[in-house]
């Protein structure tokens, strides 16, 4: 049973990042949406200390020792969502960051739907109406993090 549900939410999040993708090549063409640039300036957490910060997305925390890399990420909004991906790096332990982000991300009422754990780990969560991703990996020097978010359905 959970290997036939876990098949069905690899197909949910194939189709969601196909359309995903489909959506941000397509934003920068005129007349077809509003894409709106990765924020130049992280909010800090209203409660709590400087350690969290948010970027384009108000209820997914960012640990302070990670730094947005420009070049990889992208956010497109388009109607009443906001979806795309946040590519971070730093020096920070890869299981500092899945312990950090099981826990914000569920103080920011997102659920947990499982995870990987391996050279290259995600996470998977779930609100009621988005999808977010969140795969972390080691390289030579950083530890590397995409935050890909998504809608669960358009129109619903």
């Amino acid at each position: 049973m959970l290997q036939s549900l876990m098949g069905k939410r690899g197909l949910l999040l194939a189709v969601t990042a196909l359309a995903l993708a489909a959506l941000s090549g397509c934003a920068n063409f005129p007349g077809t949406g509003n894409p709106t640039p990765t924020s130049t300036s992280p909010q800090p957490a209203a409660t709590s200390t400087t350690s969290t910060l948010y970027y384009d997305f108000p209820d997914v925390p960012i640990p302070n020792e990670l730094s947005l890399v420009r070049d990889d990420s992208q956010v497109f909004q388009g109607g009443s969502f906001k979806s795309g991906v946040l590519a971070f790096k730093g020096r920070v332990d890869q299981g500092s960051l899945i312990g950090f982000f099981t826990t914000a991300m569920a103080k920011d009422n997102w659920k947990l739907l499982g995870s990987i754990r391996h050279r290259r780990s995600a996470l998977m969560f779930q609100k009621p109406d988005r999808l977010c991703m969140i795969t972390i990996y080691e390289k030579i020097y950083y530890t590397h993090v995409e935050i890909h978010l998504m809608p669960t359905a358009v129109n619903q």
